[in-house]
């Protein structure tokens, strides 16, 4: 297995030479965590939430993961977004408090294209606030 990992503040980075190992490994719990999403090109999602083995792993140290193609900076900041995400909680309530502020009929359509693009509703703020956060412009209406 060529797989680069190493942990930081409780989440385990997993960095693939490959696609299709990265899928192969990391597909199933990232569905059963945020929903089927067509053409992943990163991972995340909480330890409670794995299914199978994930490689490095280990209960007592890892609160998150998260998985991306090696050098793949983009993916990997929107990835770490996610656990940041989770496990700040500091982090968690500023970006909860700025999707609140977001006009009713933003956030609707934010929503939207989140459930157009297979998102589940448990994720919608923080896909919200790793979005917004990798400059991708996803949400070019806010």
């Amino acid at each position: 297995m060529n797989i680069n990992y190493y942990t930081e503040n409780e989440i385990l980075i997993l960095e693939f030479n490959s696609i299709i190992q990265m899928n192969q490994i990391m597909e199933k719990s990232a569905t059963n965590y945020e929903g089927f999403i067509k053409n992943r090109i990163g991972f995340n999602f909480p330890s409670d939430f794995i299914i199978g083995t994930i490689p490095y792993f280990d209960k007592n140290r890892h609160k998150y993961v998260i998985g991306y193609i090696k050098g793949d900076s983009k993916v990997k900041k929107h990835e770490m977004c996610h656990a940041k995400f989770y496990v700040s909680k500091k982090y968690r309530k500023f970006w909860i408090k700025k999707w609140n502020l977001l006009n009713l009929n933003i956030r609707q359509k934010i929503i939207k294209k989140l459930k157009y693009m297979g998102y589940s509703d448990n994720v919608v703020i923080d896909e919200f606030q790793a979005y917004m956060q990798d400059n991708s412009k996803m949400f070019n209406i806010v």
